[in-house]
């Protein structure tokens, strides 16, 4: 079985990882006694942040082939007898 991933919804997806990377490395834990880097939860938020405008602003989710397909919904009266 193929999956098929439009590239333009891969982009974001890379783009998402590498904001999550570069926040865990650059961000310092606040609840733990040692210092370091690795604040996960922020990661993660900054990622997903980053997808989900990427995502609204790349328009990830609509391709030309699903705007083509869509017609108007007709509906059809029939007469009252008489």
């Amino acid at each position: 079985m193929t999956l098929h991933i439009d590239p333009v919804a891969g982009l974001v997806f890379l783009l998402g990882c590498a904001a999550a990377y570069g926040a865990y490395r650059h961000s310092k834990r606040s609840r733990t006694a040692t210092s370091g880097t690795g604040d996960l939860v922020g990661a993660i938020t900054a990622g997903a942040a980053v997808v989900a405008v990427a995502g609204f602003l790349f328009g990830a989710s609509t391709t030309e082939e699903d705007q083509g397909q869509r017609q108007p919904v007709t509906t059809q009266h029939s007469q009252p007898p008489r």
